[in-house]
């Protein structure tokens, strides 16, 4: 399996997926609350996307 780390070309992909999912999860969803996904995601990935993971750190 083979993993890539998402950039801004992938936003209406992401965002498509977590629709999908949220469908999926919940059974049903609004068409309201699908077109506000649909506006606001993206802007959240963007803030997102390009932040590094939090690396952790050992202590003695």
């Amino acid at each position: 399996m083979i993993f890539e780390k998402a950039d801004i070309n992938d936003l209406a992909s992401l965002t498509e997926l977590r629709i999908d999912y949220l469908i999926e999860d919940y059974g049903e969803i609004s068409e309201l609350q699908i077109n506000q996904i649909s506006e606001k995601l993206p802007d959240y990935y963007l803030t997102n996307i390009s932040k590094k993971s939090p690396t952790s750190k050992r202590t003695k």
